[in-house]
């Protein structure tokens, strides 16, 4: 809010900031790793057993103590990092991935091997949990879905991949061997997410933001987290038994087997690379649509499980679509828990663990109790329960207004209070604090702001409001903050600031907020509704 010279040089500073490919595509590195960590014991269990004196069961629990890590993280990694700078906090879990790997190599124990799982643990749940508030820091709003699609595309690629590299490279150079090929990669992603990271403080101004738990006091979220466990559930439900139910029912030969399984991988680039159009066409009908067609596809496997060219086909849409589900969630989650995104993401990495061990487990029973199409059709019965509660988590967004102002209400939805300025709306997401329910009692309200440094409007409130302030460190484009105790500050430009606000809330999507606003005073309308 002072008048400052940062208006040129915060403006040059957002743009690197708003256009940072480079850390979307060094994180993207860093989730083909991680990914390809995570389940490289899946294809190297018999080599592992033998040599650490254990059963294959037993080395298979290296995959279960590492979701087991991932959940316990991703709940509590938003509060144990605290006021760390984000970038810093990324390095670290992309250098722990590096020490996992070769833990692991090295081990020369069975415990030593579950500790190195462990360490992989920690990274999986502290990454997916920081991955949507960090592309939010990395890229425009609008541009936020694609970002996420290409750190999905990591994860297709991994998942394509790591199994038949990881038994190639254990029948060429060890089981040990394999692991350490993937240290290398991991530091080549820590470097470039050195040179490519920009300096990410947390975002300040809303309390209680840590605790993830008091987010699903918001029906929109309850529902949602219930979609996503449910989706999940019924995506593994069918996906962890595909390779048992190819060979017994399908009858493929495994050259052909894994032709089938490199179309499905084929098949997810293609639903990573398209999804964000889908998205932008109409948000909410396509997260229901997509498991809608995988119960569809789940049913039709029971029919035409026999015939080689018709499973292919089928599970090649099924990868397409379940591939880019999780684009269409965690850019839910950003659109939904814009000044949340990181205790929201810790949530769902946790219900989305938790999600696929129970899909897992119900499977498993449901193929040894009562034959493959017990499993495909509870995974289809799932997934239309997904695309219900997705539906009623939709029907929630709206449902807020009423008790928007309530100071039990964890946030002010943005189709509930919008910001006019000339003929445009813009969606506001207030943050949950006595500063956002005190200005929400003021609505409708008008501002005469003036212009300042060529990054934000300003105006003085009728009354003062309550005010915790505190340095954001960055501000962002679509900022609404309180300077003071009556100055309302609304910001166009993302720059980084020495100064303290009390944080309002942030504008859902500020494309074309600059232009709107202009280069001088205008007049702005805050209130209730779309």
């Amino acid at each position: 809010m002072p008048i400052t010279q940062q208006g040129a040089l915060g403006r040059s500073q957002a743009d690197a900031q708003a256009a940072a490919w480079g850390g979307v595509f060094a994180m993207t590195l860093c989730v083909f790793t991680l990914i390809a960590s995570e389940f490289m014991p899946v294809s190297l269990l018999t080599p592992m057993a033998r040599d650490l004196l254990v059963s294959e069961g037993q080395a298979g629990q290296g995959i279960a103590i590492s979701g087991t890590f991932a959940v316990l993280t991703s709940l509590s990694i938003s509060a144990v990092a605290g006021s760390m700078d984000r970038r810093i906090l990324l390095l670290g879990l992309t250098a722990l991935m590096a020490i996992s790997g070769a833990v692991v190599a090295m081990a020369p124990n069975y415990l030593l091997y579950m500790a190195g799982r462990a360490l992989i643990g920690v990274v999986v749940g502290g990454f997916w949990s920081l991955s949507a508030a960090t592309a939010m820091r990395l890229v425009p709003s609008h541009q936020v879905p694609r970002a996420l699609a290409i750190f999905n595309g990591g994860n297709a690629l991994a998942t394509v991949v790591a199994a038949p590299l990881g038994s190639y490279l254990g029948a060429v150079i060890g089981w040990r061997g394999a692991f350490f090929c993937l240290v290398p990669v991991a530091l080549l992603a820590f470097a470039w997410q050195w040179c490519s990271l920009p300096a990410m403080q947390p975002r300040a101004g809303v309390a209680g933001s840590h605790n993830a738990f008091r987010l699903l006091r918001n029906p929109a979220v309850a529902w949602g987290m219930l979609a996503v466990a449910a989706f999940f559930m019924g995506q593994f439900t069918l996906f962890t038994y595909l390779r048992p139910f190819l060979e017994t029912v399908t009858r493929v030969e495994i050259s052909t087997l894994s032709l089938v399984l490199l179309g499905i991988g084929v098949g997810g680039f293609v639903g990573s690379t398209v999804i964000g159009s889908f998205l932008k066409w109409n948000f909410y009908w396509t997260l229901v649509a997509i498991p809608i067609l995988m119960a569809l596809i789940a049913v039709a496997l029971t029919i035409f499980g026999g015939r080689v060219a018709i499973v292919a086909a089928l599970l090649g849409i099924w990868g397409a679509v379940a591939t880019a589900a999780p684009v269409g969630w965690w850019s839910w989650l950003a659109k939904t828990l814009p000044r949340d995104a990181e205790a929201g993401g810790g949530l769902m990495v946790a219900v989305v663990q938790l999600a696929i061990a129970s899909g897992s487990t119900i499977g498993g029973l449901l193929f040894d109790k009562a034959g493959y199409r017990s499993t495909l059709i509870a995974s289809a019965v799932m997934l239309l329960m997904a695309a219900f509660l997705t539906f009623l988590a939709s029907r929630a967004q709206p449902a807020q207004g009423a008790n928007a102002a309530g100071a039990t209400s964890p946030a002010v939805e943005t189709s509930q209070v919008c910001m006019v300025v000339g003929e445009r709306r813009f969606g506001v997401t207030l943050a949950e604090n006595a500063t956002a329910r005190a200005l929400a009692g003021m609505l409708p309200l008008t501002l005469q702001m003036a212009e300042l440094n060529g990054n934000e409007k300003h105006a003085d409130l009728p009354a003062a409001l309550p005010a915790d302030a505190s340095k954001p460190g960055t501000i962002r484009n679509g900022d609404l903050m309180l300077y003071g105790a009556k100055t309302v500050v609304v910001f166009y430009q993302s720059f980084p600031s020495p100064y303290a606000y009390a944080s309002i809330g942030h504008v859902a999507d500020p494309a074309g907020l600059a232009q709107a606003l202009g280069r001088h005073g205008v007049r702005v309308v805050f209130q209730r509704g779309r």
